[in-house]
């Protein structure tokens, strides 16, 4: 199948190259609106890059800042979640709803939680550093050391968002691992898993589910159903939060009525969840 470029992808939708910028540029205080007229045109993250001129990271963080999902822009969204042993560093693409998986690659080494970037590249935390898996050569690098205990990640725009057993702090990262800012949240330690929806910081602890809202700081409990022992948390397309226990038990939890749904058990065998994140489009075609 022949891939359209961004012109041609334009000129479909009935503009000019030079209309869709000026489009852009007349509300680009209105992010939600580009998202959509996008969508519409079926034009992605690196086609919005290319028609105003900037890498496509600055496009990512400024969808990102404005609480817009990334992954949806870019026509990635999937139903289905990568899950990581903690033993083996193998990871899983899986369908919760169905109970079905099959194994995509591996780390090769101990991991406590994995993370998937807007380009196909998964992170992973090991207790004390961060590694990449990269889609394009399908190789495996490490990036950076960590503080000990490290066992939460998930990735806001360009930003690594990684989290302690051992603290109730929360360190963003660049794409190097380097730390630029660091938040201390009510509610403790990250024991299971971080995930970011939106503007909101979900992270699992011994008391449940906190969400951080990341423009104010305010944080609530939500649900006490899953807690530290949920190692994994992603997104689903159906809205809800998919949570992986490092027992089997899989729930999905809706954000918005706080309703707790019980999953099938995972059929993995002899998997350990250390943790999970959304799957993307581009990995079900290269995995499936």
């Amino acid at each position: 199948m022949t891939t359209l470029t961004t012109e041609q992808k334009i000129a479909a939708a009935g503009y000019t190259m030079q209309e869709a910028r000026e489009f852009i540029t007349a509300v680009v205080d209105r992010p939600a609106l580009i998202a959509q007229k996008a969508a519409e045109a079926g034009l992605n993250l690196a086609d919005l890059a290319h028609i105003v001129n900037v890498g496509v990271g600055e496009v990512v963080n400024y969808f990102a800042t404005a609480g817009v999902d990334v992954n949806a822009v870019n026509g990635q969204k999937t139903n289905l979640s990568l899950v990581s042993d903690l033993q083996s560093g193998d990871v899983y693409l899986y369908d919760p709803v169905n109970a079905i998986g099959r194994k995509a690659f591996s780390f090769g080494t101990q991991i406590t939680d994995i993370a998937t970037a807007f380009n196909g590249d998964v992170y992973a935390t090991t207790f004390s550093g961060l590694y990449r898996y990269d889609f394009a050569t399908k190789k495996v690098e490490f990036v950076a050391s960590l503080p000990m205990g490290a066992n939460s990640l998930d990735i806001h725009g360009t930003s690594l968002i990684e989290a302690s057993s051992n603290d109730n702090v929360v360190r963003f990262l660049d794409e190097g691992g380097h730390q630029y800012a660091a938040y201390s949240l009510p509610g403790g330690a990250a024991g299971g898993d971080v995930l970011v929806q939106g503007n909101q910081l979900y992270r699992t602890t011994g008391d449940g589910i906190m969400r951080t809202d990341m423009r104010t700081g305010v944080t609530t409990r939500e649900v006490g159903e899953v807690g530290a022992k949920y190692h994994g948390l992603a997104e689903a397309t159906w809205g809800w939060i998919v949570g992986y226990a490092n027992d089997g038990e899989v729930k999905a939890y809706n954000p918005v009525t706080h309703d707790v749904m019980n999953l099938p058990k995972l059929t993995l065998s002899g998997v350990s969840p250390s943790g999970a994140t959304e799957a993307l489009q581009m990995q079900v075609d290269a995995w499936a």
